[in-house]
């Protein structure tokens, strides 16, 4: 008896239960990958990365020690007038992330779990082998330079609670479910902690049929009400589950009635624009030395304590990412393969998000070994960060990522006896996961 079957879009032909195929069979899955292929939403995710790189480039201002900075010095950070927004508010990019996971896991996965055809032992093996050894191995990472660090500082850099019990909590993924005292370690992994907890209650809910739209809002409005309590799991579920809502209205919108998808279609790109405009034109008239002092106090921090802040942090998360999602969705086929050629961008978004962090740690201890003093307000250094990181990402992708995804998968296939089907070209390499084949993704990765 087979855990499930392969993820194939609907076609001619389709894959009953009864056929020798798992999720872990990578025979069936390029069958009709290139028909639900979302480039745009690969790329939409590669911007979301790169703008929490810029959002922690402020790193490179922190003294030993410092888990902040004055908003006075960020304002001299590279370009910072015109990347206002970036620079001060990058971190709800993490938002649109959870947003663009909820769409691609009710996509993908809603309905076969849901009809038992994905097990929890396939479901949990496919995301481990995705998020964990990149999650070592960075975590390793930062464990030795932060190391070096306190031994020629005496202090630790920016992420300040680095003892047993939070690499235990590191170790387990759980970094950010409530147990921690503070951020530990590679401190901008709290979100794919989080994520991988949105995974398992995604996954119970559907498992016990609760995979539908109605559930879906639900989950959002808990969200809502946990938001005050624990901000983290709070900002997961809403995005998550708000993903899941789009999806079921891209879903919706693939039937019938060719002029209600063009209706939604120009109304979600009006909203996008409407709301981009406000959010980059708004700031740049209030940007003086003062006004500047007091709009980063109050929105600097994840949290904040402003309303009008929140009011218009929760009205991008709730209205203006979703309907992103859905328009550059519902414009793939027009605009997708257009841009085919840059879409390898997404399949380096999980490498930049891990290793940017250890790579300010490796950056100034390298500098200070060589007698050399980073400038952080020299737009010169942010570019030579910023290319290093890319190279860094595409290497670890190619050399790292997919080898211990292929690895891992292949191992379980072979524990549990299922054989490829015969005649599989093994130099393809396709690989169960929609995510992890660098050629013919199926849907753009989680981080």
């Amino acid at each position: 008896r087979h855990s499930g079957v392969a993820f194939v879009a609907p076609g001619p032909k389709t894959v009953s239960c009864a056929e020798p195929t798992t999720l872990l069979n990578p025979t069936i899955m390029s069958a009709h990958a290139h028909r639900d292929r979302f480039i745009l939403l690969d790329l939409l995710r590669a911007i979301a990365a790169l703008t929490v790189v810029l959002f922690h480039w402020q790193h490179m201002l922190y003294a030993p020690g410092q888990d902040s900075v004055s908003p006075l010095l960020r304002a001299f950070q590279p370009g910072f007038r015109t990347w206002f927004v970036l620079y001060e508010y990058g971190f709800r990019a993490v938002d649109l992330f959870f947003i663009l996971s909820g769409f691609i896991f009710y996509r993908l996965y809603a309905d076969k779990i849901a009809n038992g055809r994905a097990s929890a032992k396939t479901f949990a093996l496919l995301r481990f082998s995705r998020l964990y050894p990149l999650h070592l191995l960075a975590l390793l990472l930062v464990i030795q330079l932060q190391w070096l660090y306190f031994a020629r500082n005496g202090a630790w850099f920016v992420y300040q609670h680095n003892d047993w019990w939070h690499l235990a909590l590191q170790l387990l993924f759980v970094q950010n479910w409530g147990f921690e005292r503070g951020d530990s370690f590679n401190g901008p992994e709290w979100s794919v902690s989080i994520e991988v907890l949105m995974y398992a209650v995604f996954f119970v809910l559907c498992r016990y049929r609760f995979s539908g739209v109605r559930s879906a809002l639900v989950a959002v409005v808990l969200g809502l009400a946990l938001y005050k309590i624990s901000p983290m799991i709070g900002r997961g579920l809403i995005g998550f589950f708000l993903g899941g809502v789009v999806c079921f209205v891209f879903g919706w919108l693939q039937g019938p009635g060719l002029r209600w998808r063009r209706l939604v279609t120009w109304l979600s790109l009006l909203t996008v624009g409407i709301g981009f405009a406000l959010v980059f034109a708004l700031p740049g008239s209030l940007l003086d030395v003062q006004v500047i002092s007091r709009i980063s106090a109050i929105g600097a921090s994840a949290e904040g304590h402003s309303k009008g802040r929140q009011v218009l942090a929760m009205l991008s998360v709730l209205v203006l990412f979703p309907a992103t999602v859905l328009a550059l969705a519902l414009l793939e086929p027009l605009l997708g393969n257009k841009l085919a050629r840059i879409g390898w961008l997404g399949n380096i978004t999980y490498s930049s998000y891990l290793l940017h962090y250890p790579l300010q740690l490796a950056f100034l201890l390298v500098a200070a070994a060589l007698g050399v003093t980073i400038n952080p307000n020299s737009g010169l250094w942010l570019i030579a960060y910023s290319v290093m990181l890319i190279s860094l990402s595409i290497a670890c992708y190619y050399l790292f990522e997919l080898p211990a995804q292929q690895w891992l998968r292949g191992a379980s296939r072979r524990f549990t006896n299922v054989q490829p089907a015969s005649g599989q070209a093994a130099s393809r390499q396709s690989l169960p996961s929609a995510e992890s084949n660098p050629h013919r993704r199926r849907f753009p990765s989680a981080l």
